[in-house]
């Protein structure tokens, strides 16, 4: 057993341009921890997996088609794979959180 930090793991390039770190990933799934400023947003899209966001720290807003949910920190919203969805920190402090996805894909998520 191997304790993983946000500060060791590999930064993970994306089309968001956001401080993404891989925290873990196996042929089952796949956890990313996402820090979000104040304002911004993932780029809207769908993910080949099903995919999970766990509030750390902050309020997020997470939309999946055409439905909004506030999330505080400690919360889990689940999003099925292939459903068109984002999330967003409309407050005035940082967003953290993780992304779990499984199994890990195997394609890339399709933008809209």
């Amino acid at each position: 057993m191997n304790p993983i930090t946000v500060a060791e793991s590999p930064v993970v390039p994306n089309p968001h341009g956001l401080d993404a770190h891989r925290l873990f990933a196996s042929p089952h799934v796949e956890v990313v921890h996402i820090s979000l400023p104040p304002g911004k947003a993932l780029v809207r899209h769908a993910s080949p997996v099903d995919t999970l966001f766990y509030i750390i720290d902050g309020t997020a807003t997470v939309e999946s088609e055409s439905k909004r949910v506030t999330a505080p920190t400690g919360t889990i919203v689940p999003n099925s794979a292939r459903t068109m969805h984002r999330v967003l920190n409309e407050t005035a402090a940082q967003l953290r959180f993780l992304v779990i996805k499984t199994p890990r894909p195997t394609e890339p998520p399709v933008f809209e």
